[in-house]
């Protein structure tokens, strides 16, 4: 299990990728997966996402130490 933020392998993971040239799969896959992440963005902005499709975070559980 790693201890490293998410924004800190995010940010590694993107340096890495601009490191190397990419193949026009990888491209066109990451071009598709940023689309529809915007699109899904501009949607919940909005107001138009499905609210049954919404997630409702209530924080961390508490787990008691046995």
């Amino acid at each position: 299990m790693s201890c490293v933020d998410p924004f800190v392998r995010l940010t590694i993971r993107l340096w890495q990728l601009s490191r190397r040239r990419l193949t026009r799969r990888e491209l066109v896959l990451y071009v598709i997966v940023i689309t529809l992440t915007l699109a899904i963005g501009l949607i919940e902005w909005a107001g138009y996402w499905p609210e049954s499709w919404r997630v409702q975070r209530t924080g961390m559980p508490k787990i008691t130490a046995p």
